[in-house]
């Protein structure tokens, strides 16, 4: 039995033989959900990232959320050189350190990217509702548009989808579970695009230090032949600590390549089928 254990806090248990070595789900084996495998390890991948922004942040470099949206159609040859060089202005222009960004498309289909980044405040920030930014929303805007030959100043929209109260969450707060919210949120279908043209999968895109730090861990499940001590989270200080009880000799644990410990008391599982279950770990 193999457990894969994502930085999010999503756990995935594979049964003996399920897997190839790495404990990847075999392709072609569904589980019933939507849009199959390859969908589900993407949001994955990207709720590790958006975790990884989490656990990296600093008071004066925390996770802002925002939206680019192009003023008018970009045709799929140009798309990657727009996107490119928001990014690189975000870089080199405003000290963007690591970021993720996700593409979706509006009613209209123009497609529009969701960004977790983590971009240092100024000297002087921008203040909106009395949270300070790391850039100007219109004038970051306006230099957005001009990659389209359009000067409007609302394309660029700081925050998240506004909840009942018409409040908008700027900056990720240190959260697990936020991240795998978001990550469901701006990663939540393909568009009516997409499935015309085939994509079984959302473009997406992060910094290469982030897709380097978020591979998930791999155990192996064992049968202890001594006694052994294993490692606990501590929500506080966000890392793992020793724990203080001792495994019985003969408990089933989990332990990865580098000799890791892990057993998985505070997982609620749930199936999603062939004999695959789901958890996520609690903080508490």
């Amino acid at each position: 039995m193999f457990i894969k254990k994502h930085l999010c806090g999503i756990h995935v248990k594979y049964p003996e033989g399920c897997g190839n070595q790495t404990g990847e789900y075999k392709h072609g084996q569904s589980t019933g959900r939507d849009q199959g495998s390859h969908y589900s390890q993407q949001k994955k991948r990207i709720a590790d990232g958006v975790a990884y922004l989490q656990s990296i942040a600093r008071p004066d470099c925390k996770p802002l959320i925002f939206v680019a949206t192009s003023p008018g159609f970009v045709d799929r040859a140009n798309e990657p050189r727009f996107i490119s060089k928001l990014v690189h202005n975000l870089k080199n222009g405003y000290g963007m350190e690591n970021y993720l960004w996700v593409r979706e498309f509006t009613g209209a289909g123009f497609p529009h990217f969701h960004f977790v980044a983590n971009i240092p405040l100024p000297k002087k920030p921008f203040v909106v509702q009395g949270t300070p930014l790391p850039f100007n929303p219109v004038r970051l805007s306006q230099t957005w548009s001009g990659y389209f030959g359009s000067d409007a100043k609302n394309s660029i929209r700081v925050g998240s989808k506004p909840n009942k109260y018409g409040k908008r969450m700027l900056y990720l707060s240190a959260n697990r579970r936020k991240a795998w919210y978001l990550a469901k949120y701006i990663g939540k279908s393909r568009s009516a695009d997409e499935i015309r043209t085939g994509a079984k999968l959302k473009s997406f895109h992060m910094d290469e230090k982030t897709s380097a730090a978020i591979e998930p861990q791999l155990f192996q499940s064992k049968y202890l032949t001594e006694m052994k001590v294993t490692a606990i989270w501590n929500a506080q200080r966000r890392c793992f600590e020793d724990d203080v009880r001792e495994i019985p000799t003969g408990e089933r644990i989990f332990e990865d390549a580098n000799g890791n410990l892990f057993t998985p008391h505070n997982i609620n599982w749930r199936s999603v089928g062939h004999d695959v279950f789901v958890g996520f770990e609690s903080e508490n």
